[in-house]
């Protein structure tokens, strides 16, 4: 009996040892995996005019969530589900499809697929089930949805939080006027660009709201009424954040009101933690993670017992932090039951199999041909003819620089390729060529939304098929008017995408659909737009634009169409790096 207990417990230290052996190279195979999907979520989470700011904080929310239920989760019965090693393996199929051919969103969905399947295998069916909040809960930190798609909701929210805010700015008497997205006061000028559209502010309050929801203790109708109001709240909260940015701007400097900008997400956040917080004292919720949301009831004066006066803020903040502390001492003293980690043993080496298959089958299989470049700037001459007309790229104040433009248009649109250049004619005309090329994805905008940032409207006339010796081209052709003005000037439009001409946004965002969920071709895609400087919608100015249509497409369409091969160059330096 001497010998009997210390192989005992080497038999169990050797199984404990090999099992977490096991979980870390299921992480370290994991992260290997889907090293290229992280790398992407964090670029958009931390890139300019992001709408997933508020990722960060999920896992955080996520682990509270699965922590506070930890009673619930050993209560109930452990049975392993061997339907979680199936999701794993469609999970990783999907993964070698998706990295192979570069669609981001699949491997998203992947990533999904592969953490239901885990924790069904480690956990079993009905644990799984108890924690679907939480899991779903993570897809609030996956950008799963194209920046293209959100900008067609952004937008009416970005015009309804600029005109908030300029009503707000002038109550303080600051005498704010509104050009489309912009707002000018005396001293102080500013854009409301997407990323301060109040879309995001939203995003970010209905994944905070969320969970705040799913902690507060109370009846159902209660949470979702949280849930609900953060709708609201989010476009006061960014109407204010853009008012107090103004008045900092006003009345201090152009810099404190960049500086307050840039931390002015963290005031979001406390607003709404304070708006929700009293919002449930008043819908009488019963507490937050243990911390009562209601004072306790007062006595009777004929009661004997001395209650004593009621507690005070800091002392509530005090029982809060008491309650916090003793989260974390626990946390801290857990310690992992060897007899649960033999039992998932078998479980953690199936999952290390499938991972392990998949990490040795990365790209040898689904291998897809390597994008190919778009058309180069040198590519596109800088003299054009066309019968008995020459159109020649010269410097103007709208285009100071060839194939610049500012930084932060450069940031939202992310060319691959770009070109900015206005032709002078012999026939007297002054034409404006703008295109972007690169992922349709990323590339595509509308320029409806562009002029209304603008303080313009855009109206279209009709699609137009123009005779060319390389093919006929079919543009949109629109009509472009300043607010406050009678002048309109002409404008053409249209898109390629693997060769194919498209004139609509409604066609462009069809194929987005069809790109994000069966990726984009090695073919790169364009956006090609020709407006007149010119004011004039007459018959002369029309084709004058036609003319240099004809004379453009002649000119690049063997390259546009994949024809012919482009020449490699970088990607386009945006304007204020040169200055």
């Amino acid at each position: 009996m001497e010998n009997v207990m210390p192989r005992v417990y080497t038999a169990r230290t050797s199984q404990t040892f090999s099992c977490i052996l096991s979980i870390l190279a299921a992480l370290a195979l994991g992260y290997v995996l889907y090293q290229d999907t992280f790398a992407i979520w964090w670029w958009v989470w931390t890139g300019t005019g992001n709408f997933y700011a508020h990722a960060v904080f999920v896992p955080f929310f996520v682990g509270v969530m699965i922590w506070r239920m930890k009673d619930r989760l050993l209560a109930a019965p452990w049975k392993h589900a061997w339907s979680g090693s199936i999701l794993i393996a469609v999970a990783m199929v999907m993964m070698l499809i998706a990295r192979d051919s570069e669609i981001k969103i699949i491997q998203s969905v992947s990533f999904v697929l592969t953490m239901f399947g885990v924790v069904m295998l480690l956990c079993g069916g009905k644990r799984t089930k108890l924690m679907l909040f939480p899991l779903f809960f993570v897809l609030t930190m996956i950008p799963i949805v194209p920046d293209q798609i959100i900008n067609i909701i952004a937008f009416p929210i970005q015009l309804l939080s600029t005109r908030a805010a300029v009503m707000l700015l002038n109550l303080l008497q600051l005498h704010a006027v509104r050009h489309g997205t912009e707002i000018t006061t005396d001293n102080y000028q500013m854009a409301v660009e997407g990323a301060c559209s109040g879309f995001r502010t939203l995003l970010s309050l209905l994944t905070f709201s969320a969970a705040f929801a799913y902690l507060v203790k109370a009846e159902l109708w209660k949470k979702w009424a949280l849930f609900l109001s953060s709708a609201p709240l989010s476009l006061i909260v960014n109407s204010l954040r853009i008012t107090f940015i103004g008045v900092v701007g006003e009345l201090i400097s152009k810099q404190a009101a960049a500086t307050f900008h840039d931390y002015s997400g963290f005031l979001v956040l406390i607003l709404a933690f304070l708006f929700l917080f009293n919002f449930a004292r008043v819908l009488k919720c019963e507490d937050l993670l243990g911390i009562p949301l209601q004072d306790p009831p007062l006595l009777l004066p004929s009661a004997k017992v001395d209650a004593g006066p009621p507690p005070s803020l800091l002392e509530d903040i005090q029982g809060g932090l008491k309650v916090f502390g003793g989260w974390c001492k626990t946390a801290i003293a857990w310690r992992p039951d060897p007899l649960v980690l033999s039992r998932i043993l078998p479980y953690i080496l199936v999952i290390d199999g499938l991972f392990g298959t998949a990490w040795a089958m990365q790209g040898r299989v689904f291998k897809k041909a390597p994008p190919e470049f778009p058309i180069a700037t040198t590519q596109v001459p800088f003299t054009m003819n066309v019968d008995s007309t020459t159109f020649k790229a010269e410097e103007t104040p709208s285009t100071p620089i060839f194939d610049k433009l500012p930084k932060n248009i450069q940031d939202q649109l992310k060319p691959t390729r770009l070109i900015n250049r206005d032709y002078k004619g012999s026939d007297g005309s002054l034409v404006n060529f703008f295109m972007t090329a690169g992922n349709a994805r990323w590339t595509f905008h509308d320029p409806h939304n562009c002029s209304l940032g603008s303080d313009a409207v855009l109206n279209d006339v009709g699609i137009l098929t123009i005779p060319t010796k390389k093919g006929p081209v079919k543009v949109l052709e629109s009509r472009f008017q300043k607010n406050g003005t009678k002048e309109q000037y002409e404008m053409m439009y249209f898109y390629v995408v693997d060769g194919v001409q498209l004139q609509t946004t409604q066609e462009i965002h069809k194929s987005l659909l069809f790109q994000t969920i069966l990726g984009t071709s090695n073919h790169p895609s364009y956006f090609l737009r020709f407006d007149q400087r010119v004011a004039g919608t007459d018959e002369e100015k029309r084709q004058q634009l036609i003319k240099f249509i004809t004379a453009t497409w002649e000119s690049i369409s063997p390259v546009i169409l994949n024809k012919a091969h482009a020449i490699a160059e970088p990607p386009p330096a945006p304007l204020e790096s040169e200055h």
